[in-house]
């Protein structure tokens, strides 16, 4: 799919009515917050693998690929799923190295004392 195809296929995905219905429905199913946060706003909020592979899911699975709210509801909602805003996943999947795959909310900072 060509880059253009590809950005009008996404636009009109996130425009449908039908799209963002069954993404409400998701998150309210899975508490409508992000876990780590708490933000709520739902253009801000995306669901997460908990134990990863979501690229092998999206893979293997075509509606998942397409709207994973949708393949939410028709699997009843599995527990292997969470809700993150898109500033934890992304550092969660994509942070530095000494987040170790940690949300900045959920990593203590121990202040550094001079002798």
């Amino acid at each position: 799919m060509s880059p253009r195809t590809w950005k009008q296929y996404k636009a009109s995905k996130r425009k449908s009515a039908a799209y963002w219905r069954d993404k409400v429905v998701a998150l309210e199913a899975y508490g409508g917050r992000c876990t780590c946060c708490g933000e709520s706003e739902p253009s801000f909020l995306t669901f997460d693998h908990l134990e990863g592979g979501g690229g092998a899911h999206r893979r293997q699975d075509s509606l998942a690929r397409k709207n994973i709210s949708r393949w939410l509801i028709e699997q009843g909602y599995p527990p292997e799923f969470q809700i993150l805003c898109m500033n934890c996943h992304h550092a969660i999947d994509n942070g530095p190295g000494h987040l170790q795959g940690k949300c900045p909310h959920r990593i203590r900072v121990v202040p550094i004392h001079d002798p």
